[in-house]
């Protein structure tokens, strides 16, 4: 993704002046691959779901990934889950799943992943910064 276009998704916001997205990595964009890893924010700042996220985008024939991702730790940073939580968590559950620890922590984990790659076109990107804009005041 080109750094205009990165810049273009990072500066959606809605019509109070809250960021849409928080795109995940280094700000200059540099050095990175053609994934990236995005959190969707509603109008009053809460964190959408990514399943419902990953399901409008299903709709349009966009295919993402979401949920929590096979790189350990990654999401517990994204998520600013600190290892005190964490062994609280641990310590203190008999049955440890997502939806349990979700509601232990009073924390939304996982993210939403779009990744770019040869086979990308311009009017892809397009496509998928249109997307993206749907969420704009909602």
């Amino acid at each position: 993704v080109s750094q205009s276009r990165y810049n273009s998704l990072k500066g959606l916001k809605h019509g109070n002046g809250k960021s849409l997205v928080h795109l995940f990595g280094p700000e200059n964009h540099q050095n990175v691959g053609g994934t990236l890893i995005i959190t969707f924010y509603n109008k009053n700042g809460e964190k959408y779901l990514f399943e419902e996220i990953e399901k409008e985008a299903n709709l349009k024939n966009i295919s993402i990934r979401s949920g929590c991702f096979c790189n350990p730790g990654i999401d517990e940073i994204n998520n600013e889950i600190s290892e005190e939580e964490l062994a609280r968590y641990y310590q203190n559950s008999s049955n440890v799943n997502f939806s349990e620890m979700v509601n232990f922590l009073g924390k939304r984990r996982g993210a939403t992943r779009v990744s770019f790659g040869i086979a990308t076109v311009k009017q892809d990107i397009d496509y998928f910064v249109e997307f993206v804009s749907q969420f704009i005041d909602r």
